[in-house]
């Protein structure tokens, strides 16, 4: 085990982490290895490459970024969504765009706030550069983002707020295209 020039922790060999929630990251600042997983039958992430964990968090590795990953949150309402649950972004300079804009997002007002219905939708993104040789990949710490209610952003420092140009760019990396807020949250079904 060793330090890498990221900040974060190096691990080499067969490591197994419990999926909770959203697959990936077990605890709250442990370190993960994530590249190239496979699902066994008892629910568990098995990673087959060493990784590097940014403990800096996504605003430091934009420029190394390469894939991304959106979970979103199972819901028990009836709402129906135009893609599927997990979805994955491998284009670079998409990925890499909409890291930035994440990262530009303002911050959250503070106070007291009256915000909008919230049904419980949410969306982690997991952010990977690609395996290069010996030193695997890097994966960002999750960015949660709710696009409902109050609408916030963790996982970049501060909490942010989405912006209305965040979704298209979003969108984009993730393979949709003409995405808005809306693609987000989803409809309810009728």
């Amino acid at each position: 085990m060793g330090r890498s020039k990221h900040g974060g922790i190096a691990f080499a060999g067969l490591v197994v982490i419990a999926a909770l929630g959203f697959t990936g990251f077990a605890g709250a600042s442990s370190s993960s290895t994530q590249s190239s997983p496979t699902a066994g039958n008892s629910g568990t992430i098995v990673a087959r490459r060493p990784a590097l964990f940014s403990e800096s968090g996504l605003c430091h590795i934009v420029n190394l970024v390469t894939n991304v990953t959106s979970t979103r949150s199972k819901n028990v309402n009836a709402i129906r969504f135009s893609f599927p649950r997990v979805e994955r972004g491998a284009d670079k300079a998409l990925v890499r765009a909409a890291a930035r804009a994440l990262c530009a997002l303002p911050v959250a007002p503070k106070g007291t706030r009256y915000c909008a219905l919230d049904l419980g939708v949410r969306y982690e993104l997991r952010f990977t550069s690609e395996t290069t040789g010996q030193t695997g990949s890097i994966i960002s710490k999750p960015v949660v983002i709710d696009p409902e209610g109050c609408t916030f952003v963790t996982g970049l420092g501060t909490v942010r707020s989405p912006t209305t140009q965040l979704w298209p760019i979003l969108g984009k990396a993730l393979g949709l295209n003409g995405a808005t807020g809306r693609t987000f949250t989803g409809s309810l079904a009728s």
